[in-house]
C-alpha cells in the first residue's frame, strides 16, 4: 500500500492532480467520492478509504500496485496512475 500512496501523492494529504483533479493520498477521482479532509485531520479518512478502495477494486494492495506498474512507465514518462 505504501508504494501505491508514494507514488500517487508522495504521502501529501493535500495532493491534487492540476489535470484530472484527483486528491489526497490515495488520488481519489473524483475527489469529491472520498469525502474526506484534504488536511492532518483528514488522515484517517483517507487511508481507511484507500484501503477500501483497493480492496474493493484489485482485492488487495499487490494486485493493485501491479496494475500500478503495468500502466507506468508509457513511452518512457512516469505518467500511469491506478484509479
Amino acid at each position: 500500500m505504501e508504494s501505491l500512496i508514494v507514488r500517487e501523492s508522495g504521502f501529501n494529504l493535500q495532493a491534487v492532480n492540476k489535470v484530472s483533479g484527483a486528491c489526497g493520498l490515495g488520488q481519489a477521482l473524483p475527489c469529491s467520492k472520498m469525502n474526506c479532509p484534504l488536511d492532518f485531520k483528514g488522515a484517517d479518512c483517507q487511508i481507511k478509504w484507500v484501503i477500501n478502495y483497493v480492496q474493493k477494486r484489485y482485492g488487495d494492495p499487490i494486485k493493485a500496485y501491479a496494475h500500478w506498474l503495468a500502466r507506468v512507465p508509457i513511452s518512457g514518462k512516469d505518467v500511469g496512475h491506478w484509479y
